[in-house]
């Protein structure tokens, strides 16, 4: 599936977009990796959306981490702003920024 299509699919499909965006964050690239992400950030809140987004804070590719991050302040999960602020000092431009809201 296409970047674009993934990372609008959850706010066009709701939760009936879980499988395709679950299946594409498994993906080997980062690209499709961070559009799923997009995609669960526009989810309506979902415990599975929750916690894959939660599972992509510990991603090593940093487009990927800015992304994860980005989905986790789009969701409101301020159960994990220990974790974002511990971001703040990572090696990558994209993260902290991510991590600044911008």
């Amino acid at each position: 599936m296409r970047t674009a299509a993934l990372a609008a699919l959850g706010g066009c499909a709701g939760a009936k977009a879980l499988p395709d965006l679950k299946q594409a964050l498994a993906s080997k690239s980062p690209r499709q990796r961070v559009a799923a992400l997009d995609g669960l950030a526009e989810l309506p809140r979902v415990t599975e959306a929750t916690r894959l987004i939660e599972n992509a804070l510990k991603e090593v590719e940093p487009e990927v981490l800015a992304a994860a991050v980005r989905a986790v302040a789009a969701q409101h999960l301020t159960g994990r702003s220990t974790e974002v602020a511990a971001l703040l000092e990572h090696r990558s431009v994209e993260v902290r920024l991510a991590c600044a809201g911008r």
